[in-house]
């Protein structure tokens, strides 16, 4: 079996951005672990409009939004030193069978997550980060090694607008279905300038898998993802699947996906 190959280079792939360095002048600072010793703790007692902000570490939990339209961030959001994403890290410890970051209780683009590290969920739907009929902004993370039962290892997203940008979304797999690093149904979503690597599904899109939704594509390091269904089975999309919907899909650099059966690089 070969792998199909497909390069679209372009200038400005995984440029640094910085969405946001400064805690908003208004917002009350939840700090973690001088305040709060866990992340869940300060969301908790967090109102709309407040910062929780997390020291480096490694803090073995799940979070959940909980509908708060917060911040919850590392130092990087102070500093903008990207060196607090891997130092920061958030991940259930042993066998707990869940997301490691949930959105699905009505959060809007006002809900973000910047400057982390999300490992090591395990869950039937979005191992990494959940997101239900929610519109979160996901930004500057480490998405690594996470798995789902069935879609999203890296992230699932059903009926929203959220966005996804400048993060790394690595070796994460949807072991019985589709979208190894993303899987989006029904939903707005924005993917913007990652790196998403090496990520492995068993049927569809191992790097992303969008379906029946008005996805924008734009500027990401698409490589080296996965498809695991043996031929003859049929199978589709290394890299990127688009399945009927309306995307803009430009500005990606695909290299050395395997779709498996079809569609190494893409498949729409």
């Amino acid at each position: 079996m070969r792998k199909l190959r497909i390069g679209i280079f372009v200038s400005g792939i995984l440029g640094i951005g910085v969405l946001c360095l400064a805690v908003p002048s208004a917002a009350t600072i939840h700090r973690v672990p001088d305040t709060f010793p866990r992340i869940q703790q300060a969301i908790t007692f967090s109102v709309d409009g407040d910062t929780v902000l997390v020291e480096p570490g490694t803090y073995a939990e799940t979070i959940d939004f909980l509908g708060r339209d917060i911040l919850v961030g590392s130092r990087y959001i102070v500093t903008g030193d990207p060196a607090y994403i891997g130092q920061t890290v958030i991940g259930p410890d042993g066998d707990v069978e869940a997301s490691v970051v949930t959105f699905a209780t009505g959060e809007t683009q006002l809900a973000r997550l910047s400057g982390f590290t999300i490992t090591n969920g395990y869950a039937v739907q979005g191992g990494g980060i959940y997101c239900n009929q929610t519109s979160p902004t996901i930004d500057h993370l480490h998405i690594v090694e996470n798995s789902a039962v069935v879609n999203g290892g890296g992230m699932y997203a059903f009926e929203g607008m959220p966005s996804v940008s400048d993060c790394r979304i690595a070796h994460n797999t949807a072991q019985e279905g589709d979208g190894g690093g993303i899987w989006a149904q029904y939903s707005d979503i924005v993917i913007h300038n990652n790196e998403i690597h090496a990520n492995h599904a068993w049927f569809r899109g191992a790097g992303i898998f969008c379906e029946h939704s008005y996805q924008t594509i734009t500027d990401n390091l698409v490589t080296d993802n996965v498809i695991d269904r043996p031929p003859p089975l049929y199978s589709y999309g290394g890299g990127i699947v688009s399945r009927n919907c309306s995307p803009i899909i430009t500005g990606n650099t695909m290299i050395g996906n395997d779709g498996g059966g079809h569609g190494g690089g893409m498949f729409y």
